[in-house]
């Protein structure tokens, strides 16, 4: 669980928003130290992605998911990768991305 500001975010709820996007291969999102003047918030949402082909922005996957969820879950942070670091049985290994 990751809490903004006070608030419960599900992992699993941002990520099977980010799936139903068409140009997302892959999602997860996982908590980070809120920093600066978010520091009051505690946590922000960091979402990374997989994209399908090439053409998906970070406005792309932000205005996704501020047409799905509540801005508070929402992620405000977003990498791409080409791949999910993963352990020998295929789960995705959170602790390893950057």
């Amino acid at each position: 669980m990751i809490i903004v500001g006070g608030e419960n975010v599900f992992a699993a709820e941002v990520e099977a928003v980010l799936h139903t996007h068409p140009l997302v291969k892959e999602a997860v999102v996982k908590g980070v130290p809120a920093t600066g003047v978010r520091a009051y918030l505690g946590e922000l949402v960091k979402a990374y992605i997989v994209p399908r082909g090439c053409g998906l922005t970070e406005s792309d996957v932000k205005r996704h998911c501020y047409e799905h969820l509540p801005s508070y879950k929402a992620p405000q942070l977003v990498v791409f990768l080409e791949e999910l670091p993963r352990n020998p049985a295929g789960k995705v290994v959170k602790d390893q991305l950057p």
